[in-house]
C-alpha cells in the first residue's frame, strides 16, 4: 500500500529508494529483492533504438512498461474527441476517484486548443466548456477535480491533463492544471496546455495556474515533468495519479501544497529518475503499473460497466489484459501486484 503524508515522514525500510524530501513511504514490505527480481528479468522494460535512444513508446510486449498503451489510447477514441456531437458522452476516468473536501467532475474538459496549433483567439466550444465546467463549481461549492483533453488530429489521438478548479469570491475562479507531459530543453517545448488555458481565451473571470513550472528544473528555463521520463502514453494516468495524490496529500488549494503535489508525482527522487532500468526508475514503473491495472479496472468495470459497447470496442479483451497481467505477475514473484 502506498502512503503518501506532508509530515511526521518515517521510512520503515531504507531500502525503499524513496527520497525522503517527497514526502512518500512504503509500508509493511521491503521492495528492495522485488525490484532485484523485476530487473534480473527485464520486466517493465523500455525499447532501446538501434541508435542507442530509449522509449516505451515502441515497446508492447507483455514485459514492457508499455504494455497497456493500446487501452488508454482507446478508452478515449479519437473519433469521439474530434465529433463535438459526441464529447459530452464519454464518462471521465476521473470518476474512479473520491473525496469529501471536492467534487469529481464526471466528464471530459474538450478543449479544441488542439496539440496541432497555438489558439489564442477565443473559441466557441472551449468557452460553452468551461462555462458549464463553472456553473458546476457553482453548484458544488467546493473545488471540483477532472481530466482536460486537448486533441491531436495530426497524431490521431487525445492529450489528458488534470486540473483543479475552485471559486474564490462571486465572480472569479482559480484554475490550477497539470499536463505530466510538459518540458522544455533549449528550443524545444511542450507546452499546447499552457498556451490553452489563458485568461484572454475566456470571457469568464479566470485565474490560472500553471502547476507544470513546478515540475524538475535542469537549470532556470529548463524543466521536465513525468512524461517526458517516463514516455509510455499513460497521460490519463499520469493525470489521474496526480489527482489521487492530490486527495491523498490533503486535497488542500493553496499553492505550496500543489508544489508539493507535483514534486510527488515523480515518487522516487526527480533527479534519479530515468529511462534506464535503474532500481529508482523500476520503482515509479512498478508503483505506476500497480495504480494503472487497479484504476483502470475500476474504470472498465465499475464506471463503463454495462455500457462497454457504447464506449469502447475491446472491453472483454481490455478486461482480460489486465487480469492476466495481474495473475502473471502474483505467479511469477508471489506478490499481489495491486498491493502497491
Amino acid at each position: 500500500m502506498l502512503e503518501i503524508k506532508l509530515h511526521n515522514v518515517h521510512i520503515l525500510d531504507k531500502n525503499t529508494l524513496i527520497s525522503p524530501n517527497l514526502n512518500i513511504k512504503l509500508f509493511k514490505m521491503s521492495i528492495t529483492p522485488l525490484l532485484n527480481e523485476i530487473l534480473s528479468d527485464k520486466e517493465l522494460n523500455a525499447y532501446q533504438s538501434p541508435g542507442g535512444r530509449i522509449t516505451f513508446n515502441k515497446a508492447i510486449t507483455k514485459k514492457s512498461f508499455a504494455y497497456f498503451t493500446p487501452i488508454i489510447t482507446a478508452i478515449v477514441p479519437i473519433d469521439v474527441v474530434t465529433n463535438t456531437t459526441k464529447t459530452h458522452v464519454l464518462p471521465s476516468i476521473a470518476r474512479t476517484l473520491s473525496t469529501k473536501k471536492a467534487t469529481v467532475y464526471p466528464k471530459y474538459l474538450y478543449m479544441n486548443a488542439t496539440m496541432d496549433e497555438y489558439m489564442d483567439y477565443e473559441d466557441e466550444d472551449d468557452q460553452d466548456n468551461m462555462t458549464r465546467l463553472l456553473d458546476y463549481v457553482d453548484k458544488k461549492q467546493k473545488p471540483v477535480i477532472g481530466i482536460t483533453i486537448q486533441k491531436s488530429e495530426s497524431m490521431g489521438s487525445a492529450h489528458a491533463s488534470a486540473f483543479i478548479v475552485w471559486k474564490i469570491n462571486k465572480t472569479k475562479y482559480k484554475f490550477a492544471f497539470y499536463d505530466p507531459l510538459s518540458y522544455k530543453r533549449g528550443n524545444k517545448q511542450y507546452d499546447f496546455i499552457e498556451r490553452a488555458f489563458v485568461s484572454d481565451r475566456f470571457e469568464n473571470n479566470i485565474e490560472f495556474i500553471n502547476l507544470n513550472q513546478y515540475c524538475l528544473h535542469k537549470n532556470e528555463s529548463d524543466y521536465h515533468c513525468v512524461q517526458y521520463v517516463m514516455n509510455a502514453e499513460y497521460c490519463y494516468i499520469y493525470s489521474l495519479f496526480f489527482l489521487k495524490t492530490w486527495i491523498q496529500l490533503g486535497a488542500k488549494t493553496d499553492l505550496s501544497f500543489l508544489k508539493d503535489t507535483v514534486k510527488a508525482t515523480y515518487i522516487v527522487d526527480p533527479t534519479k529518475l530515468t529511462r534506464e532500468s535503474t532500481k529508482e526508475s523500476m520503482l515509479y514503473r512498478l508503483i505506476m503499473i500497480s495504480f494503472l491495472c487497479k484504476y483502470l479496472l475500476k474504470y472498465l468495470e465499475k464506471i463503463i460497466g454495462k455500457r462497454s459497447k457504447e464506449y469502447i470496442k475491446d472491453y472483454p479483451k481490455y478486461i482480460q489484459m489486465l487480469k492476466e497481467f495481474i495473475s502473471d505477475f502474483e505467479t511469477k514473484y508471489k506478490t499481489n501486484l495491486l498491493k502497491f
